[in-house]
This record gives C-alpha cells, sequence and structure tokens, in this order.
C-alpha cells in the first residue's frame, strides 16, 4: 500500500566533457534549461520537450539511456531543481536537472482500512468458491470424452 519514491529527471547530451561543463556552467549562472537541451542536445527524442526523460526506476532505470545505478543514485541525492553533470554514459556525456522528486509514503491504516477490507472479503469470497467447486466434483463424476472433441 505504500507509494514509491519518484523522481523525474531531464537531460542535455553533448559530445564532449568540456561542452557539459560549459552548459553546467550556464545552468549555474541561471541560463533556462530546456531553452539550452533545444539548442545543444545531441538526444533528437529530448531536446523537443527541454530535456526531459521521464521517471528514474528504483532499478537505476533511466528512461531512453539504460540501467546506471551510480547515476540514478546520485540524481536522488541531488536536490530537487538541481543539476549534475558533467556525467560520461556511454559515448557522451550529460548534464542532468532533477525535475522533481517524491519520498515514498506508507499510508496510515486508516487511509486504507476500506481498500484492506474489500481486498479480504474477495480473498475469502474465492477461498469460498473453490472449496465449493471442489465438493461438487467429488460429488459429481464428471467425464470428458477428448475423442468427441474436435
Amino acid at each position: 500500500y505504500a507509494a514509491p519514491a519518484s523522481l523525474e529527471v531531464a537531460h542535455i547530451q553533448v559530445k564532449t566533457e568540456k561542452e557539459a561543463a560549459d552548459i553546467l556552467d550556464q545552468l549555474n549562472k541561471g541560463a533556462d534549461f530546456a531553452r539550452l537541451a533545444a539548442e545543444s542536445s545531441l538526444d533528437a527524442k529530448t531536446k523537443a520537450t527541454g530535456g526531459v526523460l521521464g521517471v528514474v526506476t528504483s532499478d537505476g532505470n533511466i528512461p531512453g539511456l539504460g540501467r546506471n545505478p551510480e547515476t540514478a543514485k546520485t540524481l536522488r541525492e541531488t536536490g530537487q531543481g538541481g543539476y549534475l553533470g558533467p556525467v560520461k554514459i556511454k559515448d557522451s556525456y550529460h548534464v542532468f536537472k532533477v525535475l522533481s522528486k517524491t519520498t515514498g509514503k506508507t499510508p496510515a491504516f486508516n487511509e486504507v482500512r476500506s481498500r484492506v477490507a474489500r481486498e479480504l472479503e474477495s480473498i475469502r469470497e474465492n477461498e469460498i468458491f473453490a472449496k465449493y467447486i471442489q465438493e461438487l466434483n467429488k460429488a459429481q463424476k464428471v467425464v470428458i470424452y477428448d475423442d468427441l472433441i474436435k
């Protein structure tokens, strides 16, 4: 019933570490991330959307870039609105921006009480129905003629 933590990120992909460092410097001086992504990113899929990649999974999968647990861990440690870079992934460098972060939340029992009750009722109904079907099968002899089913 717990809601997992989530992390949404954007990136700017460039060829060299120097380009990434220059972009990070511009961002730290107040430049607009979406504008820089549109102008500079090599990632054709995300440059039109301000570099938005999506939600990083709990196992470290960064959308469009693959599984990278170390970078995902560092992104989780970066504050919302913060930047990370230059980060080398495969043959290019990336500057990331943390767009949003939510912490995982385990709801109080009172918040999920009715949902738990419905699920338990459903489980119990399924158990009763399965037992009833077993009793019917024991009481009746069921014969299946495979040769007639064609």
